[in-house]
């Protein structure tokens, strides 16, 4: 509509928005692991954790040993573990806080702002293991999933919640069912544990707790919001003409928009779980979609585009060359290629 014409053009010319490959800061690296973390950018090579700034300098260092790292952040906190294997460390600053070794393969981490990290092991005497620590590594407790898989974890923000979302293949049809326990007393023994179920044959992808401990789940057809006990639904896959959808900390989806095929037919949508307000974004169809807290980007091909969760544009980048990768936190983002990195303040 007429808002979001002039809203893009006081991006472009007024606001400067614009940003380009050859004056950005670069970083030259053939690292084939890379993340971005608050305002910095880090690569992973040979044991070697590196630290870079918005102006491409090397910071600091650490060793990590990991060979196929996973890489979750909150806050003050990273999360850094070894894909189907045992060691977990956790860094702040530029320290590492702690590191263990888990019995089994390390499926999947998560980390609220709090330091808390929970871990989905499979490949021991259960069919899962999810076991939780504290900021200080030490185990607070472990679930053992007998016939299940474990798809993904969540952490809610303030540690009162853990939620597991499973999955059973024995059927002819997948069964997905999401667990929620509360930590306090699971630490001590004596958890309920709250089951939801979903239709038969859905598969879930993703959950993510939201600001009010509302846990937002993904599915394969759906997205739903578990709120008091209570499953609300939000998304219709089946309703909607949907390119991609992510959760940060509102539903992010991409869609053709059918009613307005003459101009411009791509919406990039932002859904408030709480409110459910919905702020809209009229794009160009992108490759990929990547979320982050309260950022967005979407891959054009040669050229991204970075939105805030306020539906508001934060930069767009161009160049003349195809995007390999990109990475994203709520104030960098690193621009992958073959042999280099370019930086974006955001």
């Amino acid at each position: 509509d007429r808002n979001d014409r002039v809203r893009r053009f006081f991006d472009k010319y007024v606001f400067m928005k614009n940003v380009y490959q050859e004056k950005l800061p670069t970083i030259i690296t053939d690292a084939k692991y890379v993340f971005a973390y608050k305002d910095k950018i880090f690569t992973f090579k040979d044991n070697e954790l590196k630290a870079y700034n918005q102006y491409g300098k090397e910071q600091y260092s650490l060793n990590i040993e990991l060979t196929n790292p996973i890489f979750e952040s909150n806050d003050s906190y990273i999360c850094l573990a070894e894909k189907n294997g045992q060691k977990v460390y956790v860094i702040s600053g530029r320290n590492i806080v702690w590191q263990q070794d888990v019995k089994g393969n390390i499926a999947k981490v998560a980390i609220n702002k709090n330091g808390m990290v929970a871990v989905a092991i499979l490949g021991t005497e259960d069919k899962s293991v999810v076991a939780v620590f504290d900021k200080n590594g030490e185990e607070i407790f472990s679930r053992h999933i007998a016939e299940d898989y474990v798809i993904d974890i969540a952490l809610s923000e303030d540690s009162q919640f853990l939620a597991i979302a499973k999955v059973n293949y024995s059927g002819i049809d997948v069964k997905s069912v999401i667990e929620t326990l509360t930590i306090k007393d699971a630490k001590q023994g004596n958890s309920v544990i709250n089951e939801y179920k979903s239709d038969l044959g859905e598969l879930i992808i993703q959950i993510k707790y939201n600001q009010k401990n509302n846990l937002i789940c993904m599915y394969d057809k759906s997205i739903t919001v578990i709120k008091d006990n209570y499953i609300e639904s939000k998304v219709d896959f089946t309703k909607e003409n949907l390119l991609f959808a992510d959760l940060n900390n509102k539903i992010i989806t991409v869609a053709k928009n059918d009613n307005n095929v003459l101009d411009g037919n791509i919406e990039l949508r932002f859904l408030d779980t709480n409110s459910d307000n919905i702020v809209t974004y009229e794009v160009e169809e992108p490759k990929e979609l990547l979320v982050f807290e309260n950022m967005v980007a979407l891959n054009l091909g040669a050229d991204a585009i970075f939105i805030n969760n306020n539906g508001w544009m934060v930069k767009e980048y161009h160049s003349m060359q195809e995007i390999n990768e990109i990475i994203l936190s709520n104030e960098i983002a690193g621009i992958v290629y073959k042999d280099k990195i370019v930086i974006i303040s955001l």
